[in-house]
């Protein structure tokens, strides 16, 4: 057996790169497009883009990797049941339950990685991943800076520059700065910089004079000043900080209410945390289902397609059915339970019907029976 179970295991795994890569491949171009846009027209590095493009990786993977292990557990059986492979397995006395304990523990493998990637791997991947986006977006386009050109880089903040000594650095500036109703702020610098400090574009000058002039008022004060950091963002009063993501939280944090914003906030914050917490059993859940549904009653070429169908759409309800509960914890926090129960249920049910597939299989036949009769009584 231990050689069968290893077998099913090598085969499940080479299917589940291949269907896991498949999906990514189509996620990560859809994102990638979407980024590469981002970052030419912000002039930003490779190392940018390769941030952006990879670093949500581990948020996809809370959705692809369960449906790539669902999907590698039934075109394995499928495979056998084409090669008649499983038919000799059956004819050699093998159970369902015995079948299914290699896709189980691929399951439960699945969901080890998956509670490492929730709860390790997301939190610090993406908050690298949203640092990154907002400096990017925060920075100056090198295609808006141009030498000898008055350029506006947002509502009433003028800039002029003689000459861009590099990407982020330039030289003899001119700023003038009216986004405050009653001044007019007018700076000229040697030089200057632009950088990303606690989450906020500021531009450092270099060896310049601040003239600041009260509208109204004919007689402005002047400064020298050896360096000065003009905040350059549109906001002024302190709220352009960068929005933190749920998904760079831990699930502590996310379960804590004194660290919600609002108490409205809070429901979501819990989602979330269960739901991050709740995800990775879906792994185990749908392994189980694909075997109950596949190897219960007596499977053959015939009906194959008929069973696969029919796993899909179980699949696609378990996983909708996780969703839909995550939004009612939202509304209704002490719901939390059903997030768990909705994985845990259907995996407990799928499992009794391994271990019992006689009684399973005489089950479904009845009740197959009954909606059948009840149709043509109709009729």
């Amino acid at each position: 057996m231990f050689h069968l179970h290893a077998y099913l295991i090598r085969q499940q795994t080479v299917s589940l790169f291949m269907v896991l890569l498949g999906l990514l491949i189509i996620v990560w171009l859809n994102h990638s497009l979407k980024v590469l846009e981002l970052v030419v027209n912000k002039g930003a590095s490779f190392t940018a883009f390769f941030k952006l493009s990879f670093l949500p990786l581990p948020l996809w993977l809370m959705v692809a990797l369960p449906l790539a292990c669902f999907c590698a557990i039934i075109w394995v059986i499928y495979r056998l049941v084409s090669d008649r492979e499983l038919v000799v397995m059956q004819a050699a006395g093998i159970s369902p339950i015995q079948f299914a304990i290699a896709p189980i523990l691929f399951g439960l493998a699945t969901t080890f990685i998956l509670f490492v990637n929730s709860i390790i791997l997301l939190p610090n991947a993406f908050s690298i991943f949203k640092q990154t986006q907002f400096e990017v977006r925060a920075s100056i386009p090198k295609v808006l800076i141009q030498d000898k050109v008055f350029v506006d880089l947002g509502k009433d903040l003028t800039l002029y520059i003689n000459k861009r000594k590099s990407e982020q650095e330039v030289n003899q500036v001119f700023i003038q700065d009216s986004r405050t109703d009653e001044v007019i702020v007018t700076y000229t610098s040697e030089s200057g910089a632009f950088k990303i400090i606690d989450d906020r574009p500021v531009f450092i000058l270099t060896n310049g004079q601040r003239v600041e002039t009260r509208r109204g008022s004919s007689e402005p004060a002047t400064l020298n000043f050896a360096t000065h950091s003009l905040d350059i963002s549109q906001q002024t009063d302190g709220t352009n900080s960068r929005f933190i993501d749920a998904n760079e939280e831990s699930i502590a944090d996310l379960m804590d209410r004194d660290k919600a914003e609002t108490d409205f906030r809070f429901p979501q914050r819990l989602a979330m945390a269960h739901y991050r917490l709740a995800a990775p059993l879906q792994a185990v859940a749908l392994a189980l289902l694909a075997s109950a549904i596949m190897l219960v009653g007596r499977l053959t070429r015939a009906n194959i397609i008929r069973r696969m169908v029919i796993a899909a759409i179980a699949g696609i309800l378990l996983q909708t059915l996780v969703v839909l509960t995550r939004g009612m914890i939202a509304d209704i926090p002490q719901s939390w339970p059903l997030i768990y129960l909705a994985s845990l249920a259907p995996a407990v049910m799928c499992l009794a019907a391994l271990l019992r597939p006689e009684k399973t299989a005489r089950t479904v036949q009845s009740l197959f029976r009954f909606s059948l009769n009840s149709g043509s009584q109709r009729a």
